[in-house]
């Protein structure tokens, strides 16, 4: 009920930050795509898959292919991969520059596959394949993913993000499930190798007066 003609959603309040907020946040948006789809699978309610695309088309104004010309200054996707852009120029948002998340990627990637699986509709397969190899581009040699993929004077350069990561691995989990395909899972040693004993170092950091996990 909330996702307008084009669909994006109204949304303004931000409960877990306490704050109103006017920002509008892609990977939220993206969030959509999966739970309509999933929420098909209970209700038979073609609403829910007609949202679940909605958003996606969304999304798709800004996507950036390899084939695509190249941005003056954000690194651009290797051959056989995508991302998103958002916002695609400067200006287009008011007081967001373009970025070019992992999160946005990774988060699509988990809808695009809920959404083929609940339709049965594979004419977006390229760009799942496509959205996938960006992903695995993001994972550095021993096993961190590299969460923005911008240039050395952007404000997200070298930034961490404790949720992408677990979001990105499960992506290219159900990618390899979807296609039948071990390729995506090659990695997922590393990624273990150096992820476990860092969320448990993070776990460690308890706080009894802050919101959990703490």
């Amino acid at each position: 009920n909330n996702m307008q003609p084009d669909g994006s959603f109204n949304y303004k309040y931000w409960p877990s930050q306490n704050r109103l907020s006017s920002d509008y946040n892609e990977v939220r948006h993206i969030l959509a795509t999966r739970d309509l789809a999933d929420t098909w699978r209970y209700r038979k309610d073609s609403r829910y898959l007609d949202g679940s695309k909605k958003a996606m088309d969304w999304l798709l104004k800004y996507q950036i292919h390899d084939t695509d010309e190249k941005h003056p200054v954000l690194p651009h996707p290797r051959q056989g991969s995508m991302l998103f852009r958002y916002p695609l120029v400067s200006g287009e948002v008011r007081g967001k520059p373009p970025n070019q998340k992992l999160g946005t990627v990774a988060v699509a990637l988990l809808g695009w596959v809920a959404w083929a699986e609940a339709t049965g509709d594979h004419s977006q397969d390229e760009n799942i394949r496509k959205m996938a190899d960006f992903v695995l581009s993001q994972a550095e040699a021993n096993g961190k993913f590299t969460a923005y993929f911008v240039d050395s004077n952007h404000q997200y350069y070298n930034n961490k993000n404790d949720i992408v990561p677990g979001e990105a691995a499960l992506a290219l989990g159900e990618v390899a499930e979807y296609f039948g395909e071990q390729k995506w899972l090659e990695f997922f040693p590393k990624f273990l190798d150096y992820y476990e004993p860092w969320f448990r170092e993070r776990a460690e950091r308890k706080n009894p007066y802050g919101r959990w996990p703490h």
